[in-house]
């Protein structure tokens, strides 16, 4: 029987990511073109600034339409927190109605690029305490992806551990790179397990792979080949 992933993909689109909406947008939609493969994958997409707003609600991949700029405009402020907790507890009321039927793993991604300052409902304390319940009770797994900060202390102060965390760069290379570590997380979600993926050296390695003058189309293959290179490390 073919493995069923959910991915959950909670993205920042808050004021600050006006300067790279075009970059946010084509990275997201590379991404899910790259989990287009003979795996049951469905995704799930939040996007937050002061609000939040679900894009798609576990839905197969292959249903997936192209994220655009009617989509993606960036404003307001950041809460995180909220979106985070909103987007638990939402998936985790889906997944009990569905049963046994429910995704074999799920796969929870945060990408931020500044600190939280919007959210009323939820604090840290209690994110921290739901992702740890659903880590633990769920086998849900989370990796934190952040900009202009400490994405290790942030993403610790929810519960989410060093090696599942990476501090990106807030640039049109460093949001390319981005999608490309989610990639990685992904595939080897897909294949096995994340535990060996040390998040900010995927990270890293994804950077390496890239033009240092500018992340052209050309790069593409080079970031193919340094993912599977990092996956073989783990496998």
């Amino acid at each position: 029987m073919v493995k069923h992933t959910e991915i959950i993909f909670v993205i920042d689109k808050s004021g600050s990511m006006g300067n790279l909406t075009k970059d946010t947008i084509g990275g997201f939609n590379s991404f899910v073109e790259s989990q287009k493969d003979d795996t049951k994958t469905t995704l799930t997409t939040v996007l937050f600034d002061t609000g939040w707003k679900v894009l798609h609600d576990g839905i197969d991949v292959y249903e997936v339409e192209p994220m655009t700029n009617k989509d993606y405009i960036a404003g307001g402020g950041t809460a995180m927190l909220d979106a985070i907790g909103e987007t638990i507890n939402r998936v985790q009321d889906r997944h009990d109605e569905l049963g046994e039927k429910k995704p074999d793993n799920v796969l929870f991604v945060i990408t931020t690029d500044g600190e939280e300052n919007s959210s009323r409902k939820f604090t840290k304390a209690q994110i921290e305490k739901m992702i740890k319940h659903q880590t633990s009770g769920h086998g849900w797994e989370f990796i934190f992806l952040g900009a202009n900060m400490d994405a290790v202390k942030e993403a610790a102060n929810i519960g989410i551990s060093s090696t599942r965390a990476a501090t990106y760069d807030w640039t049109t290379c460093g949001t390319d790179a981005l999608y490309s570590t989610v990639t990685a997380a992904a595939c080897a979600s897909k294949s096995y397990t994340i535990d060996g993926l040390d998040l900010q050296g995927t990270y890293d390695s994804c950077v390496s792979a890239l033009d240092s003058n500018y992340c052209a189309k050309s790069t593409v293959d080079n970031i193919a080949t340094e993912i599977d290179g990092i996956l073989g490390t783990i496998n």
